[in-house]
């Protein structure tokens, strides 16, 4: 490349060199043309920070998808006609309203109006308008204690209202949310506390900013870039399909963990963790908000596990299952997963999976799927963790025992250990010496 006023030039092979770039100098002047001519926004990273990238590379563009599952009262029918009403929008702006002037009495009203208006499109010769404000105060009291969405703890916040929804399993359901207790067979309930079928389920996914180099990985919101300056919506994706649940025993998840070999592991998988999340968005003195824990990897690897072996028994590919995690510590925890496949199409899927989680059946593909896990055709290099076979942020875990398709995963074939399921590497397993179950 020549410039044309003073004659210099240089080759553009030097750009792809970190050290000949450092060299050059310059800076990062924040500017995100996608946005518009005047878009650009504060950035002080300097050339050691800047990577350069052919235009057409894969690693340019990285679409970050935010999921959720719509449960009553977001699925019924009453979510319905506020939507074919178009009151929403009145509703988000009266809450709007009453942030700003903390006005509860006009905010009261305005929640009248919206309720005379749904006791009529429900019901036109009842109208039975303190049924309708009853319903629409509690969908708003949801709404208040939820914290905004673009934030991580909206994220956890909305994830433990799903397992909640699951764990209890109380509710009446409608046509796009069912839930199918199970007794929990005798074989596992030594480690599981509750199975649930869910026949019939609906996920919204929304496309809401996309990274560069990375793909995002769910911890951090500050490195995603927004679509537009204001999104006031957001493109997005509903989908019909069925899963099972599966919730572990608490009480043996806890003593489990609290074991000093099964802590040191996940510690030393947590601090390459941390060096990585540090060394790719540049932050040397903070942690990333989610931490690599005995608890997540026993969550994580199970669910790798059976999604494995249901890919044999349910009929479909494993490339068509998808996992939903549930993690948590504090005061109330979480440890158990949810397997699902959806589709576009409003039927949904047919039922395959779900049937998969009736009583015996389940038990014979839950133990004979941590069964497998004892033994990896890649050992014993796959369990010490040795990373010619295993990313750096794994434990005992490769293509041959635990990987799945990263579109199935929601971390990526990240963070994932089978030895904390069946022991090894001078760890207990949270399994121990399972029952071998076998085929009838």
């Amino acid at each position: 490349m020549n410039c044309d006023q003073c004659g210099e030039g240089r080759n553009l092979r030097d750009a792809f060199n970190h050290l000949q770039l450092r060299e050059a100098g310059g800076g990062c002047r924040g500017e995100r043309p996608w946005l518009g001519a005047d878009a650009a926004e504060g950035c002080d990273a300097r050339s050691e920070e800047i990577t350069t990238a052919l235009r057409g590379g894969s690693n340019l563009y990285f679409p970050y998808i935010a999921s959720v599952l719509t449960i009553p009262p977001w699925s019924s029918e009453f979510k319905g006609l506020l939507e074919r009403h178009d009151l929403w929008s009145e509703i988000r702006s009266a809450m709007e309203d009453l942030e700003e002037d903390g006005d509860e009495k006009h905010f009261d009203g305005c929640l009248d109006r919206i309720a005379r208006r749904l006791a009529r499109a429900l019901d036109p010769d009842v109208a039975d308008i303190p049924a309708a404000r009853r319903k629409l105060d509690a969908m708003i009291a949801i709404l208040k204690d939820l914290p905004g969405p673009d934030t991580a703890d909206g994220d956890v916040a909305l994830r433990r209202e799903e397992w909640r929804q699951f764990r209890d399993a109380t509710g009446p359901g409608d046509e796009t949310f069912q839930l199918r207790r199970e007794r929990v067979p005798e074989e596992l309930s030594r480690w599981v506390s509750a199975i649930v079928r869910v026949p019939r389920l609906r996920e919204v996914r929304a496309l809401r900013g996309f990274t560069r180099r990375y793909p995002h990985d769910g911890t951090s919101r500050q490195d995603i870039a927004p679509l537009s300056r204001r999104a006031r919506w957001r493109p997005a994706i509903a989908t019909s399909g069925e899963g099972i649940f599966v919730a572990l025993k608490e009480e043996e998840v806890a003593k489990w963990a609290a074991g000093e070999a099964a802590r040191d592991r996940a510690l030393r998988l947590h601090e390459e963790w941390v060096a990585s999340w540090r060394q790719r968005f540049g932050h040397t003195d903070e942690t990333p908000p989610q931490a690599v824990t005995p608890r997540s990897l026993l969550v994580h690897g199970l669910s790798h596990a059976l999604m494995l072996e249901l890919s044999i028994t349910s009929g479909y590919g494993s490339a068509s299952l998808q996992e939903r995690l549930y993690v948590g510590e504090g005061e109330e925890p979480m440890a158990g997963f949810l397997i699902y496949t959806a589709t576009s199409d409003a039927e949904g899927t047919l039922g395959g999976l779900e049937r998969e989680g009736i009583g015996e059946r389940i038990a014979q593909t839950m133990l004979q799927a941590v069964q497998r896990l004892k033994w990896c055709s890649s050992d014993p290099l796959c369990m010490k963790g040795v990373s010619t076979t295993s990313d750096p942020l794994n434990g005992a875990a490769c293509h041959s025992c635990l990987f799945v398709s990263e579109t199935s995963c929601e971390l990526f074939n990240r963070s994932l250990d089978r030895a904390m399921l069946v022991g090894g590497a001078g760890i207990p397993g949270y399994f121990g010496t399972p029952i071998r179950c076998e085929p009838a």
